[in-house]
């Protein structure tokens, strides 16, 4: 995957850091992303995730598996549909709502700019509808 960079997301593919005969180093957070909160995911079946959005920036890094996330930027209407696979990062803006369809054992990585404390204080609900999802 070519990097993309567009004003309200940016997606790319996180390559190799460092690799010796011992070991293998993948840097999904390098310098473009401060964190305040690290999540893993481990998807236990195919589920949809998801359908809002955050005051802040946030990051998601698929070690294993696919998604398809569905965004839509609550600022001014623009839309999206962007496929990961394994070893591609997305980083969404704030007011990026996203919708995301997470295959069976799919695990993930996901970052916020935020310390997270509840769904009140954290996530504002956000209702995409796509057709075919």
């Amino acid at each position: 995957m070519q990097a993309k960079k567009i004003a309200w997301y940016e997606v790319d593919k996180v390559g190799i850091a460092h690799e010796d005969e011992r070991r293998s180093i993948t840097a999904p957070f390098n310098g473009n992303f401060i964190a305040q909160q690290i999540k893993i995911l481990s998807i236990k079946q195919d589920s949809i995730l998801g359908n809002h959005y955050h005051h802040y920036r946030e990051l998601f890094y698929i070690v294993k598996g696919r998604a398809i996330f569905y965004l839509e930027n609550v600022v001014d209407g623009e839309r999206a549909i962007i496929k990961l696979e394994s070893g591609d990062r997305l980083i969404l803006d704030a007011k990026v709502a996203h919708k995301v369809k997470m295959t069976k054992d799919t695990f993930t990585v996901e970052a916020t700019e935020w310390p997270y404390t509840s769904p009140e204080r954290n996530d504002v609900r956000h209702e995409i509808v796509w057709t075919n999802i």
